[in-house]
């Protein structure tokens, strides 16, 4: 090559790297420093100069490179590629226009459930929340920091989702360190309380506070603030039946009645024989008495029944007397009047799996409930199990008052069996025991007629299970025992929207191949995939070199 030619050479490649080196850094540094707005558009347009000098200084081979194959292969490859971005940052914008996630999860649980969603439609009033959180916090430790971030997502997560199913439901997150006046306006106490109530609900003149940055939370306050009246729910005392007052006791009902109570339940404890139920819409529950019910006691039963009222019985075999199965008298009361039958045994279940010794018997009685009814109450609780223990079998009865409906809510597998002989090893006689499937919980009712002194309600319900062990603080949050609880209170008080208010759980999923999966999996992805590939750019390079 002659000097000259290569002198000029040395200048056309000069001056394309310049071009190209300066409009790459003008871009970059518009890039990292927004604020350097007339350095980046100095070297922009200083790159794009020399740019185009070194086109018009390379006319020839650039024209033989712009029609050569490879070029128009290379830039409808790169066409290709800038749709496939174009078309992947407009999803984005969609994305983020919408404000709208999507859960692939089996039991939705990112979601609002569809009884929230009901609640908010069925609101008289749009409601307002208000969140006192900092997306940066700037001013804590490191751990504080990344939590407060994280109850900020969370709390943010829930309120979009409630906006995006409800236009009644608008929400504002305040960071109170940017606006500390906003957050001492709204009584939000960060100065003195280390955990103050930071989830502000209101609907017209009405208001409920929320401690925890939680879907359950945040459902229960809606719920709250959108019932008239709460619903008051008696426990009867004076029989023997379990507590509700010790928190420390494993075998108390202190955790159901405080579920009650965050949803807006009113509860209180009576002693039937100490004075008159109170009148209006009241819920009794009669929680596994130990002793037997007098008369008078019975009579209040009834005619609070038969006047419209509501009652949860929980009626559980509590152990072994002279041999013999235990009975407060209710049973009676219940066949006669509403077609429920508890018998005299005690279910065995040898499905559960749980077999315990007693006396040196080996006894199963862990009652696993897997067989669902078409009942409202039991709908969505399908897939779901229950395990009662110390059950006795509840049935539909043939007789009753007039107009009296009942029907069964859940049954065990074929292997449960109900066991009468209780002095014996347990097993299974044909004639004698109570044979498997065996119904666990019935539930039924009857309008209540029009000309019925002290009327309570148009219709009386009531819901019974031959066991009350599954609700203690021990167990209520096994298995499906709160949902299952909760849908019955739900049917109970006339509040269908409340039935599985409850967040759901998402159950495992995993995925185990086998050993032969395994070894097929491992091929195609180390030999079979890279193979074909391999395999398609060789056959690419041989077409072209044979179309030359």
């Amino acid at each position: 090559m002659e000097p000259s030619n290569a002198r000029n050479h040395a200048v056309s490649a000069l001056t394309g790297a310049a071009g190209l080196t300066s409009a790459a850094a003008g871009g970059l540094l518009r890039f990292i420093d927004p604020g350097a707005g007339s350095i980046s558009s100095g070297l922009l347009a200083a790159g794009v100069i020399l740019l185009v000098w070194w086109t018009a200084i390379n006319r020839e081979p650039v024209g033989r490179f712009m029609r050569s194959r490879a070029t128009r292969f290379n830039l409808v490859a790169a066409g290709f590629a800038l749709v496939f971005l174009a078309g992947v940052v407009l999803l984005n914008a969609v994305a983020v226009k919408m404000e709208r996630g999507f859960d692939w999860t089996r039991e939705q649980v990112f979601s609002p459930s569809p009884q929230t969603i009901g609640v908010l439609a069925g609101a008289q009033q749009p409601i307002r929340a208000i969140a006192f959180y900092s997306a940066s916090p700037r001013d804590r430790e490191p751990a504080q920091r990344q939590q407060e971030k994280q109850l900020y997502s969370r709390v943010n997560d829930i309120f979009r989702a409630l906006a995006f199913a409800s236009d009644k439901f608008t929400y504002e997150i305040v960071d109170p360190r940017e606006d500390p006046a906003r957050a001492l306006r709204e009584k939000v106490d960060f100065a003195t309380s280390p955990n103050p109530a930071r989830i502000i609900l209101r609907m017209g003149d009405r208001e409920e506070r929320v401690g925890q940055a939680t879907d359950q939370a945040i459902a229960n306050a809606i719920v709250r603030l959108t019932r008239n009246a709460p619903k008051t729910v008696i426990f009867t005392t004076g029989q023997g039946e379990k507590s509700i007052e010790d928190a420390r006791d494993p075998n108390s009902l202190f955790t159901f009645a405080e579920i009650l109570r965050s949803l807006g339940y009113k509860i209180e404890t009576r002693a039937l024989l100490a004075g008159d139920i109170p009148g209006g819409d009241v819920t009794l529950v009669i929680a596994a008495p130990r002793n037997p019910f007098t008369e008078a006691g019975i009579k209040k039963i009834g005619d609070f029944m038969e006047t419209g009222g509501r009652a949860l019985f929980l009626l559980e075999n509590l152990g072994f007397k002279d041999s013999r199965l235990y009975r407060t008298g209710i049973e009676k009361y219940l066949e006669e009047n509403w077609r429920v039958i508890l018998r005299d045994d005690l279910i065995m279940d040898k499905s559960s799996n749980t077999g315990v010794l007693m006396g040196g018997m080996q006894m199963f009685p862990f009652a696993a409930g897997r067989t669902w009814s078409t009942h409202p109450i039991v709908k969505d609780l399908t897939n779901t199990q229950s395990q009662f223990i110390w059950a006795r079998s509840v049935w539909e009865g043939t007789y009753g008052l007039p107009g009296v409906r009942s029907q069964w809510l859940v049954k065990t597998g074929p292997q449960a069996w109900g066991e009468t002989q209780l002095g014996i090893i347990p097993s299974f006689t044909q004639g004698e025991d109570t044979e498997g499937p065996v119904s666990l919980a019935v539930a039924g009712g009857r309008n209540t007629p029009g000309e019925t002194a002290g009327k309570r309600s148009d219709q009386t319900r009531f819901v019974v299970f031959g066991d009350a062990s599954f609700l203690q603080n021990s167990h209520i949050n096994s298995f499906n025992h709160r949902d299952f609880i909760l849908a019955s209170m739900a049917w109970l008080t006339e509040q269908d929207d409340l039935i599985r208010i409850e967040s759901r759980m998402r159950a495992q999923s995993y995925f185990a191949p086998s050993q032969v999966q395994w070894n097929i999996y491992r091929y195609l992805a180390m030999v079979v995939l890279p193979g074909l590939m391999i395999l398609c750019g060789a056959a690419i390079r041989w077409s072209r070199k044979r179309a030359q």
